[in-house]
């Protein structure tokens, strides 16, 4: 279940002594109505506040995950942009590097995948994801430490 993933991240967080938590965030059927024409569309309403709210949580990273051709990214970026939805990564995470177990060269680093494919169902799970990020944060050493649970 997504709030596990959450719960899950968070502990990561505080126990790695991290700094952020890394959502891949798919693009069509999760946050979007699929399109296979062209990078036009709108955020689904159900996905607008919680995505708002956990965006702008000084410990989370949003990477928009998209089989997108890269010329359409800045498209989507304008369209989180414009309804106050912060990303910080489009198919990558610079922030990770590679490490001695892990490479992340094609596949990039992210604590929680929203994604239709992966099980996420847009019209019961945004809700739950947005109160889960609101939940778990209050518990974690880390953001405390950090961002004094802002």
């Amino acid at each position: 279940m997504i709030e596990d993933a959450i719960e899950r991240a968070y502990k990561t967080l505080d126990e790695r002594n991290r700094d952020k938590i890394f959502v891949g965030l798919d693009l069509h059927g999760t946050v979007m109505d699929s399109n296979y024409k062209d990078a036009n569309g709108s955020l689904l309403k159900v996905a607008l506040e919680p995505l708002q709210k956990i965006s702008n949580l000084p410990e989370v990273s949003i990477i928009l995950f998209s089989c997108c051709y890269e010329k359409d990214y800045e498209t989507y970026l304008k369209l989180f942009h414009d309804n106050g939805i912060n990303v910080d990564y489009f198919n990558e995470n610079p922030a990770i590097e590679n490490t001695r177990a892990g490479c992340f060269d094609k596949k990039f680093y992210y604590s929680i995948l929203l994604d239709d494919k992966a099980g996420f169902n847009p019209d019961k799970d945004w809700n739950v994801v947005r109160k889960s990020f609101l939940f778990y944060r209050c518990f974690s050493k880390r953001v405390s430490e950090l961002y004094s649970a802002k």
